[in-house]
């Protein structure tokens, strides 16, 4: 991982900013398929094709975004940048369910599938990381819905 992407933010609110774009890019046969392309000023979600011709799936979050890292727990090797990718899908749920046609509930599980393997490609520990991706799958959306964060599915 490039500890240059990120730093802490100095906000009482947000404990990091991304100082250059994050980049997150896996197969995309790892992750159910995404129907179209997302984008609004700070999320930009797409498929595009690598030199081998594999289907990837990138998620790419603007500089300048700013977020709290892991909610909740401490914030372990592997998993600061994880949590970005994480709390920008779950940030912009509402958006994404209308782009996609997906429920909240499909959003938010893509989004923990996107933590899961950001975690492992940036080396969190493996107790770490199934603890942590429990934990979202478990209490993510239930955090989400009593904070009044999404809605329900809007096709």
């Amino acid at each position: 991982m490039n500890v240059n992407v990120f730093k802490k933010s100095g906000n009482r609110r947000w404990r990091y900013v991304a100082v250059s774009e994050l980049v997150f890019c896996v197969a995309a046969f790892r992750l159910p398929a995404i129907p179209k392309i997302f984008s609004n000023k700070w999320l930009t979600i797409f498929k595009t094709v690598n030199e081998n011709g594999l289907e990837i799936v990138k998620v790419s979050i603007a500089p300048a975004y700013a977020w709290d890292g892991p909610t909740g727990v401490p914030n372990c090797a592997g998993t600061v940048l994880p949590s970005a990718f994480h709390d920008a899908i779950y940030q912009f749920c509402k958006e994404i369910m209308v782009v996609f046609g997906w429920s909240e509930r499909e959003v938010l599980a893509w989004a923990d599938e996107v933590f899961f393997i950001s975690m492992d490609q940036n080396g969190a520990n493996p107790a770490v990381k199934y603890t942590y991706f429990l934990g979202v799958r478990l209490f993510g959306y239930w955090f989400h819905l009593l904070n009044g964060l999404c809605g329900r599915r809007l096709a």
